[in-house]
């Protein structure tokens, strides 16, 4: 309750005020562990607060409620490195509260989370204007943005984006460590980045439609030699891609999974692959996220 009183934040704060009374708490906090126990009662907070409404007397603690909420999500992506905006486990009234108070404060762009497809990732980088603290608070961001952006990547290919994945890992793990200064941390997202958008768009001079380049891409990850794949990607993609061999629904059918993973096993060996009984799990784990149809 003492620390509940302290809160002063006050109804159309700027947003750096805002800012630098979170960062005053992130600091205070200190350590994970410390997030964590807070993290915790803070949502303990804000389940009575949701119990008891409407009733009068938790209106007093209306405006702490709003600082805690919104400094969750702020902190989340510092002490966690990931996005935590959802406020699904709310009352309608407590989102809709919530949600507003996000859009005034203008936490909800500082937590946002953005793909690299958006020209709004790429400002970050630009550091030349920016203060110490906007410079780190930048670095953590781009933490946030680029291990989702890796999940979801890893997801579409493991084998091809695995590497891009250990280097975002490596920079966060020196960064938290304090062995990287934010603004060469940036430096080093920049790159990574660079490189992810190179990978991403390297299929357009490939000759390969962009589902065939992912195949290949899996298969020359999975062989680990340079032999020519272009052809035997561009069988596998026909295969999976065709309506007779694999009509709609084919993900749901056991006995056409097997028929087209028994099909892939004959193009690998006829490819002289080495590995060609392990690649048909690799392509149908592919397959079933990039050609999956439905009516």
């Amino acid at each position: 309750k003492p620390f509940l009183r302290g809160i002063t934040q006050q109804e159309g704060a700027k947003k750096n005020d805002l800012k630098k009374e979170y960062d005053a708490l992130v600091q205070a906090l200190g350590s994970e562990d410390m997030w964590f126990t807070f993290r915790r009662k803070a949502k303990q907070f804000i389940k009575a607060y949701e119990a008891l409404s409407p009733d009068p007397a938790v209106l007093e603690y209306s405006k702490q409620l709003r600082w805690i909420a919104v400094f969750i999500p702020y902190a989340t992506q510092i002490f966690e490195q990931k996005e935590s905006l959802e406020l699904g486990n709310y009352s309608q009234k407590i989102r809709d509260m919530l949600q507003t108070h996000l859009e005034v404060t203008g936490i909800s762009t500082i937590c946002k989370v953005r793909n690299i497809t958006d020209p709004e990732f790429w400002k970050d980088f630009d550091t030349q204007a920016q203060l110490p603290e906007e410079i780190k608070t930048a670095a953590i961001r781009k933490g946030t943005e680029l291990k989702k952006v890796m999940t979801e990547k890893m997801s579409e290919n493991p084998l091809r984006y695995a590497s891009f994945s250990a280097r975002v890992l490596d920079v966060l793990k020196r960064f938290q460590a304090g062995q990287l200064a934010a603004a060469d941390t940036l430096k080093e997202y920049e790159q990574i980045a660079n490189d992810l958008r190179a990978e991403d768009e390297s299929y357009k001079a490939s000759g390969l439609t962009q589902r065939a380049y992912g195949l290949l891409k899996l298969l020359e990850s999975s062989e680990g030699v340079s032999t020519e794949l272009d052809g035997l990607a561009q069988s596998v993609d026909a295969l999976y891609a065709s309506d007779q061999s694999a009509p709609i629904g084919w993900h749901l059918r056991e006995q056409l999974r097997k028929e087209l993973r028994q099909k892939v096993r004959l193009f690998a060996h006829e490819a002289k692959l080495e590995n060609f009984k392990d690649i048909p799990a690799h392509v149908e784990d592919y397959a079933l996220k990039h050609y999956v149809k439905v009516a």
